[in-house]
């Protein structure tokens, strides 16, 4: 019986959907826009992720996608991901992130995935760590009152 779980894709798929499309290749430039719209108003809890690895003022759109189940063995699975387009001053960029953990806890994974965002937000833009890391450090603390409740 299907439950679901059998979706495959790949960072390559999930990240070519984001690329800036030729005219007229999706259904039209105003279907468009509000996709990208929708993107960059996740909700707050799916805020955690790639764009907890950048700085406050850059502007991301994301597209989040969790899934909890259990593999062929019986042992529970996690799988976070995240695509996003970061907004960055003079270097937007896509940045897909897929993982599949036996037995991490979800905010760990959105831990982790924010610092995957801030390492290539750094390369990218070759930002100053102190930038990053006040966003990394409001994160963790966003994440502990999370799980303080």
């Amino acid at each position: 019986e299907k439950n679901g779980t059998e979706n495959y894709t790949s960072a390559r798929d999930c990240g070519s959907v984001l690329r800036p499309p030729p005219p007229a290749a999706y259904i039209n430039k105003d279907a468009s826009e509000k996709i990208e719209e929708a993107m960059r108003d996740q909700i707050a809890r799916n805020r955690y992720k790639i764009p907890a690895g950048v700085p406050e003022d850059v502007d991301t759109a994301n597209k989040t996608g969790e899934l909890f189940t259990t593999n062929s063995e019986g042992v529970s699975v996690d799988v976070q991901n995240d695509a996003a387009i970061i907004y960055a001053k003079d270097h937007p960029y896509i940045l897909v992130v897929m993982t599949a953990v036996h037995g991490a806890g979800e905010g760990e994974m959105h831990e982790q995935i924010a610092e995957i965002s801030a390492e290539v937000y750094k390369a990218v833009t070759d930002a100053e760590s102190e930038e990053v890391s006040s966003k990394e450090a409001a994160t963790e603390e966003a994440a502990a009152e999370g799980t303080s409740r």
